[in-house]
């Protein structure tokens, strides 16, 4: 079976030719915003801060241990006499105060920086692209949806803000071939989940210069699909992590487990110091199209793609220069009533057809 899966998508991936997909070379264009490129400069010169403050605390200090060591018997006439040479004192004193005044502050405010190195998003090739005739021609060879259901995802799919050549795996663009057939297999959904995390994962060490084995922390998370081995040993093993990497595989998070992810490196960061930190976020599609006809679990079969993102966070303060950001706060609000915790429900239709 995990023989045929993979010459059934790499069947799908050779047929399905970007001239048949009648995709535009350029889909989507984006102007730099000028606000946003003042923020970014600002926060890029705000990692600075800390080494002209560093700098500060060495020349005050440099002052301090000089002064002192010219007037060293003005200062042992102080211990007999301050009154005396006050003016030394008085001068030794302010450099001194702004010295600790300094030390406190970069200890109190600045305490262990976690910046953003890089990242990617993950690019998919020219087969996994479908548009939304394409979508609904898919869900059609499916054979399992009334036609009430098709007209539904329809109206939903065309409001939904999605383009015209987002991705869908192989195991289910094969649908679009006569005769396709989409096997769903655990190999299917495995190839899915490897092709774009190693795809982003090799892409964002490269824009980095980070060498795999010099990566300490990495978290992966993807909600629907949490194969053994897990996909942070997929990571590991492919690239050639050190063994003593930590590793972190979340699921079930839903749409929230970026966030979490990000949040949790950067705990790891905080209580690591001189540490590197690797974090992926992505969903998987193969195993997870809903085949029943319920309207509320029939949103997932349109509004979800193939997608994942990886970024590199560091602690390290020699980063700072080459950081694109630096973290500044993450905040998390969990709702622990009934309501918040059925909001999102995996679970079977009452013809055991499974969906969220």
């Amino acid at each position: 079976m995990g023989e045929q899966s993979r010459d059934r998508a790499a069947e799908a991936k050779a047929a399905v030719e970007p001239q048949d997909l009648g995709l535009p070379k350029e889909t989507y264009t984006a102007k730099a915003d000028s606000f946003i490129q003042v923020v970014n400069t600002w926060h890029v010169l705000s990692t600075i801060f800390p080494y002209l403050l560093s700098l500060l605390v060495v020349v005050l200090s440099a002052q301090v241990a000089y002064d002192g060591f010219n007037h060293v018997d003005e200062l042992k006439i102080m211990v007999e006499n301050l009154g005396d040479v006050k003016d030394v004192a008085l001068d030794l004193s302010w450099k001194t105060i702004g010295v600790v005044f300094v030390a406190v502050y970069l200890y109190m405010r600045i305490g262990m920086p976690i910046y953003l190195l890089d990242f990617s998003c993950w690019n998919p090739p020219a087969s996994w692209r479908v548009n939304h005739e394409q979508i609904m021609q898919m869900m059609k060879a499916k054979g399992c949806f009334t036609q009430e259901s098709i007209d539904f995802m329809a109206r939903i799919l065309s409001n939904s803000g999605t383009g015209p050549a987002t991705a869908w795996p192989p195991d289910i663009v094969a649908l679009l071939q006569p005769g396709g057939v989409s096997t769903q297999s655990v190999e299917s959904a495995r190839e899915e989940s490897e092709t774009v995390i190693c795809d982003c994962v090799e892409d964002v060490l490269k824009k980095t210069g980070v060498k795999p084995r010099d990566v300490d922390i990495l978290v992966i998370n993807c909600s629907l699909f949490s194969p053994t081995p897990s996909l942070c040993a997929i990571v590991a093993n492919k690239f050639g992590f050190r063994e003593d990497v930590l590793t972190f595989n979340l699921s079930g998070m839903g749409c929230s487990a970026s966030i979490i992810s990000v949040d949790l490196a950067k705990r790891l960061l905080k209580a690591r110091p001189n540490s590197v930190a690797l974090v992926v976020s992505t969903e998987n599609l193969t195993q997870n199209l809903y085949h029943g006809n319920q309207r509320s679990m029939l949103v997932q079969n349109t509004l979800f793609r193939c997608g994942g993102a990886a970024m590199v966070l560091s602690n390290r303060w020699g980063d700072a220069l080459r950081a694109r950001f630096m973290l500044l706060h993450t905040v998390l609000t969990k709702s622990i009533n009934k309501d918040g915790y059925e909001a999102v429900f995996e679970c079977e239709d009452d013809e055991g057809n499974h969906g969220v």
